[in-house]
């Protein structure tokens, strides 16, 4: 016998008995034993008669009726990972579709104390069971008759509001004009009535520099009235700024201004 025929048997020996012992190895990783489907659809390809040998994390290898195939596991249907003893990546996937985002799980760990789920308990217990159920109750409650009931109220407090402006206004020797049943522009006449300028009017509506005309209206109205100092301290008072107005709308007296002109043109009068 030639001496290559020879190796070249031996080289074939060896490979047989590798290749026997390798199966054996694989038929002994598998834990429980192999595992048998009669179809396996992966991807587009169909096996059949599928026996599972052996698996780990990232491939299962499985003989078929067509021969050997060496399968990735992230191409297996979700079924068959759970057949094969592997995580359900549906479940992990809800897990972390609920979970946080990475940027905010510290800021939410550092806040959840004691005091955070008491917070979060209080709340609840206030919304109830439901809170949107409560607000479409609620919201039934919005009948046209309250609504529009509502609105009326508000145009009554309006008419009353500026009903005193006018008085006000008249009171201290000016001519409100239309403008002092207006929401916004009734304040023009006020400042006019009060020997104020209307530009007055703008500087309301900037920050701090607003503060001029509010500190400077209830003294200069209060005087336009002819009231003294402790009216308009009132007029500044959160609590008593309102009987304060009120007070100069429907009490006596006039102008100081007007009233000494009127004396003094009684005594020419006599003269």
């Amino acid at each position: 016998m030639d001496l290559a025929m020879i190796l070249t048997r031996a080289r074939a020996g060896l490979a047989l008995l590798f290749l026997t012992a390798g199966f054996s190895q694989l038929s002994a990783a598998t834990p429980g034993g192999e595992q048998t489907f009669d179809e396996l659809q992966i991807g587009t390809k169909t096996y059949r008669n599928v026996t599972v040998t052996t698996k780990n994390s990232n491939y299962v290898f499985v003989v078929h009726s067509a021969g050997m195939a060496n399968l990735k596991v992230a191409d297996l249907p979700p079924e068959v990972l759970v057949k094969l003893g592997y995580p359900d990546p549906r479940q992990q996937q809800k897990i972390e579709t609920n979970a946080p985002p990475s940027w905010a799980k510290g800021p939410l760990e550092k806040l959840d104390t004691p005091q955070v789920k008491e917070l979060k308990a209080q709340l609840l217990r206030n919304l109830g069971p439901d809170p949107e159920a409560r607000l479409r109750e609620f919201t039934k409650t919005l009948t046209p008759t309250i609504i529009f009931g509502a609105l009326g109220g508000l145009l009554v407090l309006h008419l009353v509001w500026s009903f005193c402006c006018m008085l006000i206004c008249q009171k201290a020797g000016g001519e409100p004009g239309l403008l002092v049943w207006l929401p916004l522009f009734q304040s023009i006449p006020l400042l006019r009535a009060a020997q104020m300028s209307g530009w007055w009017f703008l500087v309301l509506f900037i920050p701090v520099l607003n503060l001029i005309p509010i500190l400077m209206w209830p003294f200069k109205i209060a005087n336009a009235r002819g009231k003294n100092v402790l009216v308009a301290i009132l007029l500044l008072l959160p609590l008593t700024n309102l009987l304060a107005f009120l007070y100069l709308a429907f009490s006596n007296g006039g102008p100081k201004e007007k009233s000494h002109r009127r004396s003094e043109n009684m005594v020419l009068e006599t003269i």
